[in-house]
This record gives structure tokens, C-alpha cells and sequence, in this order.
């Protein structure tokens, strides 16, 4: 209990889109094939490996604005899965919340501008996801898209229809990053606009290219041309998580690119006494993990009035720039 509580607050108190304490709400989901499916394939145990995430599409009505006055828009499948998908947390399956208390202005942003319409004007802790953008959701770790509309991306696979008002279609990302993608290459951008920009572009593959904002934290750390991890894996362990990572080439330092947002409050260790590694936002917002040989490292995120008084003004002010 000590290890579960510990760990969500982890992910938590830096607004990851992922587990997330739900006080209060019922457990109230029809045991479906489709729950089933998403409890099984998606819930994040102590000592498991990341599983990938569950992201809900609100896709009706997406060409009208959204103000704070208007109520969120929802729906209800008939499994008893909402559109804020708080019932699945409940049985620790991991998503990408459209709302969560402590969303950073970073993730607020970054999220809006990658998934939600342009024109909506939502508050800072309610993330309306009205488009779906497949390198995106491929980087952020999300593996099941609940839509309450037909997707016609050639990148997905319609899994499942749960009838209803509305219908619900499951659909499954072809690679999403649960164990920590492993570019090559590094190109550097000068804001979050252009990074935005390369997302869209069909011959940017996040496997291969990682990009990094000039002056950012550790930016100049990292050498343009990497080495390749060979296997790696993401476990929740504790208050924190872990990565294995094997070099394929024991000579050259390589890059791990983790689906978690990145935040000043992170701290990473060794874990099996191999050399430090270093911590680095890459594309924009996630977490990028710099190692020069292969062994585990521990990451968490610690905030205190000794170690890491000012971590989330920093990342605020970082963001801003």
C-alpha cells in the first residue's frame, strides 16, 4: 500500500500522463470485453514493466470552440467507461488524463496544441483531447485510443465497438514508446513551435531523431551523433521508476527516450554502481535519460525544502522561455 501511494504521487505531483489517485470515485465498470481487455493489457503493478497508455478521444463536435464557461463536453460507454476515464484508474490502468489537479503549464501546452482545437480555451487542469496526432501519442506511451468517432489514421487498428450512445471504437498504436525509444540523431530547435512543427512532418520518426531546445537544461551534454540501446525496459518501482538499458556498443553513449514528461524535480541514479548518467528534455517536454554504459538507473521526482525547494518554478520558468 505504502509502495502504490508512494508511487502515485510520483506520477502526480508532476501531472505524468499516467496513474493517478482517484479519491471517491466508484468502481463502477461493467465487466466488458473491452474493460477487460484495457485492465489487462494497460494496469501498471510495482515491479511490472510499462504497459502504455490509455488515451480517450472526444472527437464530436471538434470544429466548436470550447470556453471555461461551457460544461466539458463527456460521454458514457455502455461498459461504464467515461470520457475522463477516472473508472479505469481506478483499477491502476494507466492513461493520458484529460484532467489532472497538478497539470504543469508545459504538459497543458504541449497536449493542447498536439490534441486538442486550436481555438478551445480550457482551465490549466482539463485537457480536452480532440484530434489525435500519432507521433504524439506514440512518444507519450499511448498503446489504446477510446474514440467516440471514426479515426482515419492507416496507423491504427480498430480492436473493438462498443455500442451505445455514443459508439465507442477501441484502437491499438502500432509502437508506442513503453520501454524508451533510442534515436541516433540530434537536431536542435530553438522553441517549442518548431519542435510542434516537426511532429508534423511524415519523415520525422521519433525512433531515429530526438530534439533538443537550444539552452536547455543538459542540452550541451548530449553529442549530436549517439549509439543505440540495445534493449531496454521502463519498471514502476517504489516511489520511482527504473531503467534497464543494454548499449549495444559499450564504447558510445547513447539516449533513452523516456515517456514521461520531464521536470527539474527528477533525480537520477545508479543503481548497480555503473557510471552517472544525466537527465534532458527532449522533444519539447519528455523526459531524455543520457548513459554511457549499460545497467539500471533509477529516476525520481523529489520535492522538498532541502534538495529541491524551487524544482517546479524552474521548470515554469524554463517552460516560458
Amino acid at each position: 500500500m505504502a509502495n502504490t501511494l508512494a508511487a502515485t504521487l510520483f506520477l502526480g505531483l508532476l501531472a505524468f500522463p499516467s496513474q493517478q489517485a482517484v479519491i471517491g470515485y466508484p468502481n463502477n465498470l461493467t465487466q466488458g470485453p473491452v474493460t477487460e481487455l484495457l485492465v489487462e493489457q494497460s494496469q501498471w503493478l510495482q515491479g511490472e514493466a510499462f504497459p502504455g497508455r490509455v488515451m480517450a478521444l472526444y472527437l464530436s463536435g471538434s470544429d466548436d470552440s470550447l470556453t471555461p464557461e461551457q460544461p466539458q463536453p463527456t460521454w458514457l460507454n455502455s461498459e461504464g467507461i467515461t470520457a475522463d476515464l477516472r473508472s479505469l484508474k481506478t483499477h491502476q490502468v494507466t492513461t493520458f488524463a484529460p484532467y489532472a489537479q497538478l497539470t504543469s503549464l508545459g504538459l497543458y501546452t504541449a497536449a493542447h496544441d498536439l490534441f486538442g482545437n486550436p481555438n478551445d480555451v480550457t482551465p490549466r487542469n482539463s485537457i480536452i483531447h480532440r484530434r489525435f496526432d500519432n507521433t504524439a501519442a506514440r512518444l507519450f506511451g499511448v498503446k489504446y485510443v477510446l474514440a467516440d468517432s471514426q479515426l482515419t489514421d492507416p496507423r491504427v487498428r480498430q480492436m473493438a465497438v462498443v455500442n451505445g450512445q455514443p459508439v465507442v471504437r477501441l484502437y491499438e498504436v502500432n509502437d508506442p514508446n513503453t520501454s524508451g525509444f533510442s534515436p541516433t540523431r540530434v537536431v536542435m530547435a530553438s522553441n517549442w513551435a518548431q519542435i510542434r512543427e516537426s511532429f508534423g512532418r511524415r519523415s520525422f520518426d521519433p525512433r531515429d531523431t530526438a530534439i533538443l531546445l537550444e539552452n536547455g537544461p543538459n542540452s550541451d551534454r548530449v553529442p549530436t551523433e549517439l549509439g543505440a540501446i540495445k534493449t531496454s525496459s521502463i519498471r514502476l518501482v517504489g516511489s520511482g521508476i527504473e531503467v534497464n538499458a543494454e548499449l549495444a556498443n559499450p564504447q558510445e553513449r547513447a539516449l533513452a527516450v523516456l515517456p514521461f514528461e520531464f521536470s527539474h524535480c527528477m533525480m537520477v541514479s545508479s543503481v548497480s554502481g555503473q557510471s552517472p548518467a544525466e537527465l534532458v528534455p527532449v522533444n519539447g517536454i519528455l523526459t531524455g535519460l543520457v548513459v554511457s554504459e549499460s545497467g539500471r538507473y533509477e529516476i525520481q521526482a523529489l520535492t522538498s525544502p532541502f534538495r529541491t525547494p524551487v524544482c517546479r518554478l524552474q521548470d515554469i520558468e524554463w517552460w516560458k522561455r
